[in-house]
């Protein structure tokens, strides 16, 4: 997954894969869908490890397939990393992305 933060959003999207198979009725490249979209509170200055709830953009991930259902979403950042839970067919796991 990758990230996009700005001062008051951030978004983050899957990697780009291929569906189906020529011919099919649906096929081709999910380019980057959307999992997440929302608002951003960034930290206090010198601050580097915190945590914020981002408040869901409900109008952007409507249009995906693949984006999250929820209203909200925790975010926790520390050691250079962010990390949040994401949940796919019942499973939860917490994911972390760093900065490239």
């Amino acid at each position: 997954m990758t990230a996009t933060i700005t001062a008051d959003r951030i978004e983050i999207y899957w990697p780009s894969f291929e569906v189906g198979e020529e011919g099919d009725v649906i096929s081709g490249t999910m380019d980057r869908p959307l999992y997440w979209a929302g608002s951003f509170a960034a930290p206090a200055p010198g601050k580097k490890d915190y945590t914020f709830t981002s408040v869901a953009d409900t109008a952007a991930m409507g249009m995906s397939l693949l984006a999250s259902s929820e209203a909200k979403k925790d975010f926790r950042f520390s050691g250079g990393a962010f990390s949040f839970e994401i949940s796919v067919q019942d499973e939860t796991r917490t994911l972390a992305l760093e900065r490239d």
